[in-house]
């Protein structure tokens, strides 16, 4: 008898084609928001060779005049650079370059994501990778990778972080643990609610390995304290990319224009029409997220709002990314393959709304946390291991939309909820597996209750 092919064999090749049709052999180029492009060019030596600045290209020039890193997004993208100038050229920085590097890290991460989720049945296997490459090469996801978001990094890491979580929980390697410890020091260093969520990650990765023995315990804590540690002082110490920008839209444009009342906790100055970079950093330069904290601690109600802005376009993968560009061939590839089903499916079909995404996140915790119970109660490590990863999750999500709304407000909500988006995306993936599978492990039990076939 025949083996089935491996769900993920199948899938892989997929990904591989559909990786290679938007992102390399025809690319989907987006719009560029340039005052986080500003710094980062500024910094890693590149400047704009194209007319059209306003969207990604593909080729950029490379300056050896650059002020240098001011972050760890910018440092990775510096080392890109200078590996381009090493295998390629020293003058032009082909953004197709950048990509291939997001592209093989994501295409590893799926792979060994899949390949290392070990469920009941062959049928469910093949449900996870079908809904993981629905959801995760759809072109909301793969858009950014021809671009310098630091979104772009983030979800690699955040694939890398789970393939590597499950394959480790499914056998241990010293590699896999120290690989894992490694993504979790750099995913800490991109943002403040990365920190946090680091910071939860190896507080879990102490509980989990509380039981092992010898080299492995000693391993794993050390790790553990490292990610632990470094978490705590990038809490403090991450940049916000564009951060005078976005704190001025949160401030003048959102906040004062669109309420009443006290603002003395907001160190307002007096400011100009059409300000440009220099004059919006003037205008902030007395406001801290401190300061934020406390207006929204006396106007709840200006926060609870913002929330359900952010609840009402957090199911918003892109923005009609790729639409600004009219190039011909690139345009009418990417309308023809029609890549954006889930970015479609999030908005027309799943319910939303602020009580919708809260009550599902309360009942995705109630179920991790039970079932986290369950089966460490009967030493079952896999799944209570799969249980303890889960638990992170809607943590992760409610801190980056917290998040995002203390460091962007409403008027820039819509094009900063990316992140939030992975953890739910990867949240309703794992809530249907979970729902299907126990139909299945139930099934016998269901039919005798209402009498199915009898």
């Amino acid at each position: 008898m025949k083996k089935l092919i491996k769900s993920y064999n199948i899938f892989i090749i997929l990904a591989v084609a559909v990786v290679l049709l938007t992102v390399v052999c025809v690319p989907v180029y987006g719009l560029g928001d340039m005052s986080e492009y500003l710094s980062v060019f500024q910094n890693t030596g590149l400047y704009n060779v194209s007319e059209d600045t306003l969207c990604i290209a593909q080729s950029y020039g490379i300056d050896t005049n650059s002020q240098g890193a001011q972050n760890l997004f910018e440092m990775f993208l510096g080392s890109i650079v200078n590996l381009n100038k090493i295998l390629f050229s020293d003058t032009v920085f082909n953004i197709h370059f950048l990509s291939s590097v997001y592209c093989i890290v994501f295409l590893l991460g799926m792979y060994f994501l899949q390949k290392n989720t070990k469920l009941e049945k062959p049928s469910l296997n093949y449900l996870f990778s079908a809904l993981l490459s629905v959801v995760f090469l759809d072109l909301g996801y793969l858009a950014y990778f021809n671009s310098f978001y630091s979104e772009a990094l983030i979800f690699v890491l955040v694939i890398s972080i789970a393939a590597l979580t499950v394959s480790l929980i499914h056998k241990f390697s010293y590699l896999k643990i120290i690989l894992l410890s490694l993504c979790l020091v750099v995913f800490s260093g991109l943002k403040v609610t990365g920190a946090l969520i680091a910071l939860l990650f190896g507080v879990l990765l102490v509980l989990y390995f509380k039981d092992a023995e010898g080299k492995k315990k000693i391993l794993s804590a050390v790790l553990a304290t490292l990610v632990i540690v470094t978490s705590a002082v990038s809490v403090f110490s991450a940049q916000i990319p564009a951060r005078d920008v976005k704190l001025y839209n949160h401030v003048y444009n959102d906040i004062v224009q669109n309420n009443k009342g006290d603002f003395s906790d907001l160190n307002l100055k007096e400011v100009v029409d059409n300000p440009t970079i220099e004059d919006m950093e003037e205008a902030v330069a007395d406001i801290t997220y401190g300061d934020l904290v406390k207006y929204y601690a006396k106007n709840p109600s200006v926060f609870i709002n913002s929330l359900k802005s952010a609840a009402n376009n957090s199911y918003f993968l892109i923005l009609d990314f790729a639409s600004y560009r009219e190039a011909g061939a690139y345009y009418g590839i990417r309308d023809m393959l029609n890549l954006k089903i889930w970015n479609k499916l999030r908005r027309t079909v799943i319910p939303s709304g602020l009580p919708v995404i809260l009550i599902f996140m309360v009942a995705y915790v109630c179920v991790s946390v039970k079932e986290y119970l369950k089966y460490s109660k009967i030493k079952d490590r896999n799944r209570y291991g799969v249980a303890l990863f889960c638990t992170v999750l809607p943590v992760a999500a409610i801190c980056e939309m917290i998040g995002t709304v203390l460091t962007t407000g409403q008027i820039l909500i819509s094009k900063n909820m990316f992140v939030f988006g992975i953890y739910f995306d990867l949240m309703i993936v794992t809530a249907i597996v979970w729902g299907v599978s126990t139909l299945v492990s139930r099934r016998d039990s269901i039919k005798e209750k209402y009498g199915v076939n009898q």
